[in-house]
């Protein structure tokens, strides 16, 4: 199975895959991390991407960040780099507050929302994310 994936990434990224796990995981985290970071550039100080009001690019970012401030990981590096952006925590706050006022507010709310969600599902996600956003933003189709 892993081998299978480092075959994935290695056509996802068109060149080669080191086989060695702990840099293939450390290449992921990094890649992972820089998404945050362009997130959070993007967001700047507006309270949503596009201006006052949430869009679906909203919705989709709050789907991934929600999980990632509060699902239990092996390796908490990605969540520690995602709460020191108070700007995409913001956003996250903001949402839950406009669309689900009855579950309540801070990462608890999201672990109500999402309480299945474990840690591979969350790693396979966000790693799927940030490859297709490395090649969106190269100019290659997703």
């Amino acid at each position: 199975m892993h081998n299978r994936f480092l075959e994935r990434l290695c056509l996802i990224r068109g060149g080669q895959w080191n086989d060695n796990e702990e840099e293939a995981e450390n290449e992921i985290y990094k890649e992972a991390r820089e998404c945050l970071t362009l997130l959070s550039q993007r967001l700047g100080f507006d309270k949503f991407f596009f201006g006052n009001s949430p869009s679906s690019l909203d919705a989709i970012v709050f789907g991934h960040l929600a999980l990632l401030l509060k699902a239990k990981l092996p390796n908490s590096k990605l969540q520690q780099h995602l709460r020191s952006l108070d700007n995409l925590c913001i956003l996250c706050t903001s949402i839950l507050g406009l669309y689900f006022p009855n579950v309540g507010s801070g990462l608890n709310a999201a672990q109500r929302i999402f309480p299945r969600i474990t840690p591979r599902i969350l790693m396979k996600t966000l790693t799927r994310d940030a490859s297709r956003s490395y090649r969106w933003s190269w100019g290659f189709p997703p």
